[in-house]
């Protein structure tokens, strides 16, 4: 059993107890560990002009992003309902207000925690962009679609303001939060030239 082993277990049977000496040797060992990592990790998280140096956490930054894109939804959505009189209409019509609200700030937040994955993905791999783009596509034309059918079941022509005009603040937030902190126009024309070639 090498010294690193023994300060990190403890000694076995028989093996006595570690020295200063062995400490030593465990912390320059430590210290070139530090080093590759910070080296490694400086490498997969690359800081390009405009990045923010910051280590980045998808999980922290991602909820970040959640709650304030669900945040701003939330308030466009109560806004409009108190604008033309009907207050929390729109919450009621979805489920009431605590159920709305809490399967809108979870899907907010796995939303904020999945584009910010993808975003940190496409740093490593510029053409994830391209699919992330198409994949965010797909989802506004969900949103469309179900702005179309709330219309005519029980929100009425404001279906279109509440629905799609949150999910427009929604978009707006989200590509705000990101581009302040990602680099996302060279990884969509660095996605788009790996597509080409």
């Amino acid at each position: 059993m090498d010294q690193r082993a023994t300060l990190r277990f403890g000694p076995r049977r028989g093996q006595g107890v570690a020295t200063k000496r062995d400490a030593g040797a465990a912390s320059r060992h430590l210290g070139a560990t530090d080093a590759l990592w910070r080296l490694a990790s400086s490498t997969i998280e690359p800081h390009l002009p405009g990045m923010s140096t910051r280590s980045h956490s998808s999980l922290r930054e991602g909820v970040i992003l959640g709650a304030v894109v669900g945040t701003g939804i939330w308030v466009w959505i109560a806004l409009v309902d108190a604008i033309v009189g009907e207050p929390f209409r729109t919450f009621f019509v979805l489920g009431g207000v605590a159920r709305f609200t809490t399967l809108h700030y979870v899907l907010c937040l796995t939303y904020g925690v999945v584009a910010v994955s993808v975003v940190h993905a496409a740093a490593r791999e510029a053409s994830l962009m391209v699919g992330a783009a198409f994949a965010f596509f797909l989802l506004e034309l969900g949103f469309v679609m179900a702005s179309a059918i709330l219309s005519q079941v029980g929100l009425g022509g404001l279906a279109w303001a509440r629905i799609l005009g949150g999910n427009v603040v929604g978009v707006a937030l989200t590509l705000l939060m990101l581009w302040r902190r990602h680099p996302l126009a060279h990884g969509l024309r660095d996605g788009t030239a790996e597509g080409e070639e």
